[in-house]
């Protein structure tokens, strides 16, 4: 019983702080824009990134490391997604 109070406490504890803390996010302005780059290779490249990401995180990569993990990004599609997205976004007005 009183793990079930617990999480009820918690559970509304989480829900007002998420509420105190939405006002402070920042929108993604490409929301509901569509790459056909990202759909493409968005997961293959944005796993790069978050691999690299986590072995800088854990120590099995320095931090050096991050600029060429953002290069690699870019240049595996990442700078097409940009433009493709800028675009929608230019054409949203």
């Amino acid at each position: 019983m009183a793990y079930k109070a617990w999480t009820g406490l918690a559970s509304r504890a989480a829900h007002e702080l998420e509420h105190m803390l939405l006002p402070a996010g920042v929108t993604d302005p490409a929301w509901g824009l569509y790459s056909p780059t990202l759909g493409s290779k968005g997961p293959v490249i944005n796993r790069a990134v978050v691999d690299g990401v986590t072995d800088i995180v854990a120590g099995r990569r320095p931090l050096s490391d991050f600029d060429g993990i953002v290069q690699e990004w870019l240049s595996n599609g990442g700078e097409q997604i940009r433009k493709e997205l800028t675009d929608a976004m230019a054409a949203r007005g």
